[in-house]
């Protein structure tokens, strides 16, 4: 017998091997890639949701802001007031002193109120000149893009009272009699920043026969989710590998 059928089946005997070995590899590469698809997902959503630990690391948990709570403190889980407030706004030693103060810690719109502040003048009596400032950070992967603010106030006679808020600003409305109050409400938008200043003034504008009357306030920040680029890059390039290798594997 010659060589010819047994190099023939030998050869055979290859080419069935090898079939079977690509597709095998096709298959557990497919798997792979499949897999690493999946994988890079799920951390990049998990990244995304901002329930990773803040980038931002404390010795010791900070509390929750409160009347009783020192600084820094959370205003919500995911915002922090960095430093106590400045200035007689927010520190409640000016002319509009006094009144309950209300936290609201929604993971997504934090922020406080003042009610009951019981704040008047008439006559060209009781000037308002206030200033404060606000540090804020944001945690967990979320960022400041909006601030939105109401006051509850009126005023007569040609008076003007004004709170503001950075570019935010809340006018009084003019009511027909002294006392008489109305809420006005305003918001801005801006592009996401991890950090923000909360410059505040509240400042009125005396007559002999105007009054001006303040009985409650509030601010609420917005915050968005901002997956960090590391994150994106990471997923990108992993992809990007696992479909090169795929991709060198199908040409053997």
């Amino acid at each position: 017998m010659g060589l010819g059928p047994l190099v023939r089946f030998v050869s055979a005997g290859n080419v069935e091997n090898r079939r079977l070995r690509v597709t095998f590899q096709r298959r557990f590469f497919g798997l792979m890639f499949s897999g690493g698809v999946v994988l890079g997902i799920l951390i990049f959503l998990v990244a995304a949701s901002g329930t990773l630990p803040s980038a931002v690391l404390h010795a010791t948990p900070l509390p929750a802001c409160s009347s009783n709570a020192g600084f820094p403190c959370l205003l919500g889980p995911n915002l922090e007031i960095v430093t106590a407030p400045t200035g007689s706004l927010w520190a409640g030693t000016g002319f509009c002193a006094g009144g309950t103060s209300t936290y609201n810690t929604n993971a997504t719109e934090p922020g406080f109120s003042a009610s009951g502040i019981g704040c008047t003048g008439s006559g060209g009596t009781g000037s308002v000149s206030e200033t404060g400032a606000l540090n804020l950070e944001a945690l967990n992967g979320y960022a400041i893009d909006d601030i939105s603010g109401s006051i509850t106030c009126g005023t007569t006679g040609g008076d003007v009272l004004t709170l503001n808020n950075n570019s935010l600003v809340l006018t009084c409305p003019t009511e027909t009699s002294a006392g008489m109050t109305g809420a006005v409400s305003n918001e801005i938008t801006f592009a996401p920043v991890p950090t923000l200043t909360l410059d505040s003034g509240l400042a009125n504008t005396s007559t002999a026969t105007g009054s001006f009357t303040l009985s409650a306030l509030s601010f609420n920040i917005s915050l968005v989710n901002t997956p960090e680029p590391g994150s994106l890059i990471l997923l990108s390039s992993g992809l990007a590998a696992l479909g090169f290798l795929k991709r060198k594997v199908l040409q053997n």
